[in-house]
C-alpha cells in the first residue's frame, strides 16, 4: 500500500521517533523535516540533532525546500517554545495548496476552526490527534478489578523525558518481529498512527481517583478482549516523582494511578543521563517495589541529561542531549549491577532487551501458551 508522504513542522529533537520508526506507521511515510529558521537546525541531520547519530535527511528551512514531494504536513508538539502565530501562516498556505493537515499539537479555537475550514474547502482532509476523542462514557457502578490474562509490560521514567516514547516503539517493533501479537497504550497523543491506542484523556481529567483507577482497568481489558493480543505493552507519561520543588512532574500520580490498575509481567525504567553508583538502581528498584507494588526488571539508559542550573534560570525543565555513543560507554561500567542495562538507540541493546523481557515473562504461567 502506498501511504501518503509528509512533512514534519516545525522539526525538533522530539520528533526523531516520527522518522526512525516510519515503517510502523500506517497512516503516512515520512519524507521530510522543516523547522523554523530561528532555530538554528537547517541543513542538519535529523539524527544528529537527537544525537542518535547520522540518518541521511536534513532539515529544511522552508517547504519550498522540499520540491513539492509531499501530500501532508504533520503538526508536532516541539520542544523548542514557539508561537503557534509564527508557524501558522506557512501551515495556512500549505493547506490552501491542497496539502492535507494531520495535527499533534493542541490548537486555540480560532486556530483550529479556520484550518478545517482551509482544509475543507480545497477538498483536503484535516486531522486532530489530541486525545480528546479517548474519554471512556462509562459511570463506575462497580469497583471491583478485572483481571487482565494476557501479560502486561511497563514502560515508565524518571521524568517526563527519557526517551520513553522510542522505547514504547522499538520494544512494539522488536516484539512482533518475533512473531507475537501486540496491544498498546502509548504516551503520546499520536499512537493510533502506529496503530495502537494513545494514553487516555480521562486519565488527566477531573474525576476522582478511584473512577480513573477503575476506569483504565476498564479500558485495558476492552482492549484485550477486543484485540486478544500475546502481549500489553504499557507507556506510562510523566515522571515518577518530583524532580525537586520547582519541578515536581506530577508527582508521579499517573505512575501510581496505573500501579493500581493492573499489576505489570515486566517493567522497564528509563533513566536520565548521569555518572551514577551502581547502588542507584537498586535504590530505584526498591522504591517501585515499595511505592508502586512492582519491581523494575530492566533499564534503559537515555541520553538526555537534566540541566539543573538552566532549568532553575530559565523556569523550566531544561535537558542536554548526550550524544549516543557515548551511552554505549557509559553502560559498561553497571555491568555487574542485578538488572540489566540499554541504550534504546542501539538497535543490538534493544533486540536483547526484547529477548530478555520474552524470556523472563516465558517462567509466568500467563504465557505459557504462547512462547
Amino acid at each position: 500500500m502506498n501511504k501518503p508522504k509528509a512533512v514534519i513542522y516545525p522539526y525538533d529533537n522530539e520528533s526523531l521517533f516520527l522518522f526512525k520508526y516510519n515503517e510502523l506507521n500506517t497512516k503516512f511515510d515520512t519524507a521530510g523535516a522543516v523547522a523554523p529558521k530561528g532555530w538554528g537546525l537547517t541543513d542538519k541531520d535529523i539524527g544528529e540533532i537527537r544525537g542518535s547519530g547520522h540518518i541521511g535527511i536534513r532539515v529544511k528551512s522552508s517547504f519550498e525546500d522540499c520540491c513539492g514531494c509531499f501530500d501532508s504536513i504533520i503538526i508536532t508538539e516541539a520542544n523548542i517554545e514557539l508561537s503557534f502565530n509564527i508557524i501558522y501562516d506557512s501551515i495556512l498556505g500549505e493547506a490552501k495548496k491542497g496539502k492535507n493537515v494531520i495535527c499533534m499539537k493542541k490548537l486555540e479555537e480560532e486556530h483550529y476552526h479556520s484550518l478545517c475550514d482551509i482544509c475543507r474547502s480545497n477538498g483536503t482532509t484535516f486531522e486532530y490527534l489530541t486525545g480528546d476523542n479517548r474519554m471512556i462514557a462509562e459511570s463506575v457502578d462497580n469497583e471491583a478489578l478485572l483481571d487482565i490474562k494476557s501479560p502486561v509490560i511497563f514502560v515508565a521514567g524518571v521524568t517526563c523525558r527519557t526517551g520513553k516514547f522510542d522505547l514504547q516503539l522499538a520494544l512494539r517493533k522488536e516484539i512482533q518481529e518475533s512473531g507475537y501479537r501486540v496491544s498498546q497504550i502509548g504516551t503520546k497523543n499520536c499512537c493510533e498512527i502506529f496503530g495502537f491506542h494513545s494514553f487516555p484523556d480521562f486519565m488527566y481529567s477531573t474525576i476522582n481517583e478511584t473512577a480513573k483507577i477503575i476506569m483504565f482497568n476498564r479500558f485495558v481489558k476492552a482492549i484485550e478482549l477486543s484485540e486478544k493480543p500475546d502481549v500489553i505493552i504499557i507507556g506510562i507519561p510523566g515522571g515518577i516523582m518530583p524532580v525537586n520543588k520547582q519541578f515536581t512532574d506530577g508527582f508521579g500520580i499517573l505512575a501510581y494511578l496505573v500501579s493500581q490498575t493492573v499489576k505489570p509481567d515486566a517493567a522497564i525504567l528509563s533513566v536520565l543521563y548521569e555518572d551514577y553508583l551502581q547502588e542507584y538502581f537498586k535504590e530505584m528498584d526498591n522504591l517501585f517495589k515499595y511505592r508502586f507494588g512492582y519491581n523494575v526488571d530492566c533499564f534503559n539508559f537515555s541520553n538526555f541529561k537534566f540541566d539543573y542550573q538552566h532549568s532553575k534560570e530559565m523556569g523550566e525543565k531544561c535537558y542536554t542531549i548526550i550524544d549516543a555513543s557515548f551511552i554505549n560507554e557509559k553502560i559498561k561500567k553497571y555491568s555487574t549491577c542485578e538488572k540489566p542495562i540499554y541504550n534504546v538507540l542501539n538497535d543490538r541493546d534493544m533486540k536483547k532487551m526484547s529477548t530478555y523481557l520474552i524470556n523472563l515473562m516465558s517462567g509466568d504461567e500467563n504465557i505459557e501458551d504462547i512462547i
